[in-house]
């Protein structure tokens, strides 16, 4: 994630939090309404609309993640002469991630339904 953004030139992108840099953005936009500002409704549906597309982005790609990792056990269990001490701190490292990343999209998915119960 060190490169810039080829399109635009940009600074690399970034993980957002659950609040998500992109709802910010959307709520910036100003209303389509005759200049008036956008309600409160509005708003909040433009922000759990923004937050909904920035999870489903993330977890997609934390599932192109997940398949790699999933090749790269079963490429281990058929040649198991291969597991080094490389490769266990390794898979020892990942699993620690992906028990994160888990744990992450849950607490995400939590507060976007919370927003949508509010």
């Amino acid at each position: 994630m060190s490169e810039s953004n080829p399109k635009t030139g940009s600074a690399p992108a970034q993980k957002a939090k659950p609040s998500g840099t992109m709802a910010e953005k959307t709520s910036e936009e100003p209303s389509k309404e005759l200049g008036k500002e956008p309600s409160k409704e509005q708003h909040t549906a433009k922000q759990l609309k923004a937050d909904m597309l920035l999870l489903c982005d993330e977890f997609s790609q934390f599932n192109e993640e997940c398949a790699f990792i999933c090749d790269a056990f079963a490429a281990i269990v058929r040649e198991p002469e291969a597991l080094d001490q490389a490769t266990i701190a390794g898979f020892s490292h990942y699993s620690i991630w992906l028990k994160e990343q888990v744990a992450g999209f849950k607490h995400r998915i939590h507060e976007v339904h919370k927003g949508f119960n509010n």
